[in-house]
């Protein structure tokens, strides 16, 4: 017998340890890449979905400020939403009511609370709103269209949410 053709190997249960110890390669790559796929698909439909739900809660806070305005206009038929043009006096056709917070939540311009005793911030919340509401009141029209304006860096979707009213 010649020596350099003596092998020695394991057993082959041993060998069989040995190859079920990890993974290769090929298969942490095929993890990954089946990872990164679903990553791909389920990130921007999650983010849509957050965007949808803000947006939702604006025009639920343009429901309420509607209610708000039928409420004022049932208690004084020619305030808000005068039937004459130029109710005011001041020649102006349209008017702008307001609600705005500065970024640490505290109220900056409200006439739109001070007519309608209105805030868009739920009872309990401490945190900034992520819209800007206005009122434009038409004179002589008795309408008004009711805006939500989305803050910058606050994580509202981009464009504004309107309703009419009535």
């Amino acid at each position: 017998m010649k020596l350099s053709s003596l092998s020695i190997s394991p057993p082959k249960s041993q060998h069989l340890l040995l190859r079920e110890a990890g993974f290769t390669l090929v298969e942490v790559m095929i993890v990954a890449a089946i990872i990164g796929i679903l990553a791909a698909i389920a990130i921007p439909q999650y983010q849509g979905y957050v965007a949808n739900g803000k947006a939702q809660t604006a025009r639920a806070t343009l429901q309420q400020l509607y209610l708000a305005l039928e409420t004022y206009r049932a208690e004084d038929p020619s305030g808000l939403l005068c039937p004459n043009a130029d109710c005011d006096g001041t020649g102006a056709d349209t008017h702008t009511y307001t609600y705005t917070e500065n970024d640490s939540g505290a109220v900056t311009a409200s006439t739109i609370l001070y007519l309608t005793n209105f805030t868009p911030r739920p009872p309990g919340t401490t945190s900034a709103i992520l819209y800007d509401y206005s009122v434009t009141v038409t004179d002589g029209a008795g309408t008004a269209v009711l805006t939500a304006t989305p803050k910058t860096n606050r994580g509202a979707p981009a464009g504004a949410i309107s309703i009419n009213f009535p």
